[in-house]
């Protein structure tokens, strides 16, 4: 049977029964995560150093942090380390919603995360409590996850949620003037590829649609900095 899947499973502002996105997860294989959830790992290939003592029976944990950029640091040295393309590394959000509660684990000094702390839970984490958060080729994965495996309930809701926030008034007029920037610059209906964008000091710019676009993902703001 086919699960239902939720809006929130997609981009950590839609709304999740799981609760809101509190930890992060950094992976080498976004891919699959995107597909299966989290895994995790069995405790005892690991060093005791990394596993809780009250968790080093169990048959598999998994990690988070509350810092999206300490997981990405993570899971671009694991990459490194074994030799994984840096494509298909990538951050999910976590949703606590009925999983197990995490133990911290201080890591040990010395090592690039050294004075850091993880939260190591029992068990792999669900599908239904991650979302992505990285941008690049996972993210575009995500949305075709997403144009696929939506239930009718959930595009229903989707659609809903799209059309409310594009005609409000503040949306409406962001997309006025930056379509009037667009006639000024004589690019208006040119299908050129190019979004006009604002940056972090106020005024318009132009940039490649992809970056402007995935911008809006990487947990930093949407204003472009240049």
């Amino acid at each position: 049977m086919t699960r239902q899947t939720e809006l929130g499973e997609y981009h950590p502002d839609f709304p999740s029964s799981m609760g809101p996105v509190t930890e992060y997860h950094g992976t080498i294989d976004m891919p699959s995560v995107l597909e299966q959830g989290i895994r995790g790992g069995n405790p005892k290939t690991r060093s005791k150093h990394y596993v809780p003592e009250t968790l080093r029976d169990e048959e598999r944990i998994s990690y988070t942090t509350p810092d999206p950029e300490l997981a990405r640091q993570f899971a671009l040295e694991r990459a490194k380390k074994f030799g994984f393309p840096e494509s298909n590394v990538g951050v999910v959000g976590v949703r606590a919603g009925e999983l197990p509660e995490p133990v911290s684990q201080a890591e040990p000094s010395g090592g690039t995360f050294g004075g850091t702390e993880s939260n190591v839970r029992s068990g792999g984490i669900p599908r239904r409590n991650i979302v992505p958060i990285s941008t690049g080729e996972p993210m575009e994965i995500a949305f075709r996850l997403l144009k696929r495996e939506l239930s009718p309930e959930a595009q229903r809701h989707k659609k809903e949620y799209d059309t409310k926030y594009e005609s409000s008034p503040e949306r409406v007029k962001y997309r006025e003037e930056l379509n009037r920037e667009r006639r000024r610059r004589g690019i208006y209906g040119s299908g050129n590829h190019k979004d006009v964008s604002h940056t972090q000091g106020g005024k318009l710019t132009l940039e490649g649609e992809h970056a402007n676009r995935a911008r809006h993902f990487k947990n930093k703001g949407t204003l472009r900095v240049v």
